[in-house]
């Protein structure tokens, strides 16, 4: 009976190891690949401060010449040099509330002011979209490892148990 509950419980060691090697496999995949998906690029980026505007205030030839839409998104302007841009918010920001005449941290690459996006830990860094799939894709990932080791299978406990007395006896 004892080395019943010894072979268990080496099985559960085994799976916790292979739950704990995965997700940390898993997080370190993940974070070389946000830190290094970013645009604009984060280590070849500047900040600087931006106002969320309402972009029904703005006239059709910088809705033009920016790109910019009318809709749910919001609008940021932001200074340059010499040059004002705009450019639209982007969906990723659910998380957090953002209202007009806000001021918000903008990063932008400095080759091409035109791509910029807010600066803010939810929406730059970490979006739901991303989020998700790398979750799926971890889960998927992790019952292909579960279904390969296989699984706790105690019709095969009493063979196991009669080949080790073979082997070593």
């Amino acid at each position: 009976m004892n080395y019943k509950r010894q072979y268990f419980r080496s099985l559960g060691l085994q799976f916790i190891s292979l739950y704990r090697t995965a997700s940390i496999l898993y997080c370190i995949a993940f974070a070389v690949y946000v830190l290094f998906s970013r645009n604009p690029d984060y280590f070849e980026s500047e900040t600087t401060r931006g106002t969320i505007i309402n972009p029904n205030t703005l006239d059709a030839a910088v809705l033009k010449k920016f790109h910019l839409t009318v809709d749910d998104y919001p609008v940021v302007i932001f200074a340059e040099g010499t040059e004002t841009y705009y450019f639209n918010g982007s969906d990723n920001y659910f998380l957090t509330a953002i209202k007009p005449n806000e001021t918000v941290r903008v990063i932008f690459n400095p080759g091409d002011p035109k791509q910029a996006c807010i600066y803010r830990f939810w929406g730059y860094w970490i979006n739901a979209d991303e989020l998700l799939y790398s979750v799926m894709g971890f889960a998927i990932l992790l019952g292909v490892a579960i279904l390969i080791t296989g699984k706790n299978d105690t019709d095969n406990e009493q063979d196991e148990d009669l080949l080790r007395r073979i082997k070593y006896n």
